[in-house]
């Protein structure tokens, strides 16, 4: 059987429908709506205020954020991350692999290295330098001022002297 309704139905009480609800046109709710199995959306989802999800989120295909994202627990990516502006990290910084800086990088405080130090160019440094052990430099060597040398001083070559010597 079936009810045509030309006009508004009005039902004060509960109304349940034992098959599919079809509506052909806006639907609207003034409170919640629960919804006990699954929920399918042929196209856009959208969502005036916040919302919350107690479960899994699983997207298959890109995901915009147009604001700023804040996790509260850790965040594990499976693939590369870039990041188009700056990354301002307020705990450490832990790498495993390889790192791979294309311009400059500033360090405001110290820089301890477990391992050796190739560096592939000139090295300025504006203060003092200390070595702990041996140096070998496999070039020459100038020094635009004095040369203190607090021990013994061995040369396995010619000393050349344009000078006066005090």
């Amino acid at each position: 059987t079936s009810a045509d309704i030309d006009s508004s139905l009005n039902v004060g009480g509960n109304v349940t429908l034992q098959s599919q609800l079809d509506t052909f046109g806006d639907a609207s709710f003034g409170s919640n709506v629960y919804v006990s199995g699954d929920v399918s959306l042929g196209s856009q989802l959208y969502v005036n205020n916040n919302t919350r999800l107690d479960g899994t989120l699983e997207v298959s295909n890109n995901v915009v954020f147009e604001s700023q994202v804040d996790t509260y627990g850790d965040a594990s990516f499976g693939s590369n991350v870039n990041v188009s502006g700056s990354i301002d990290a307020c705990g450490n910084l832990v790498v495993h692999g390889s790192t791979h800086l294309k311009t400059s990088a500033d360090i405001d405080s110290s820089l301890n290295v477990g391992g050796n130090v190739t560096l592939q160019s000139q090295v300025d440094t504006f203060g003092d330098a200390s070595f702990g052990s041996n140096v070998y430099v496999s070039g020459d060597v100038s020094l635009g001022s004095q040369l203190y040398v607090e021990n013994n001083t061995r040369m396995d070559g010619t000393l050349e002297v344009s000078n006066n010597v005090v």
